[in-house]
């Protein structure tokens, strides 16, 4: 799949209570996933036999290579812990 130029991108890994999300980051141009994953893979170069790549490597090389970047507005809004109890700000 193509992912647009523009775009807000999160990506996602793990599984149950270890599954989380990286981002949001604004795709820089347009990013074929298929390419760019083939791409990454073959540029690794394992510092040990056991290192394999990994996602803190895949999402710098797409950073290094301009597809992403994380600079644009964000904020991140506290809705409470089991009961709904937004945190407000002050001005």
């Amino acid at each position: 799949m193509i992912i647009k130029a523009g775009t807000i991108l999160t990506t996602e890994s793990g599984e149950y209570s270890d599954f989380g999300y990286d981002g949001p980051f604004v795709v820089l141009k347009d990013l074929d996933q298929k390419t760019v994953t083939v791409d990454y893979i073959k540029q690794h170069k394992p510092k040990h036999p056991t290192d394999m790549p990994d996602k803190w490597g895949f999402l710098n090389y797409l950073s290094v290579n301009k597809y992403i970047s994380e600079d644009l507005p964000k904020c991140a809004w506290y809705l409470g812990g089991y009961e709904f109890e937004p945190q407000i700000a002050d001005e």
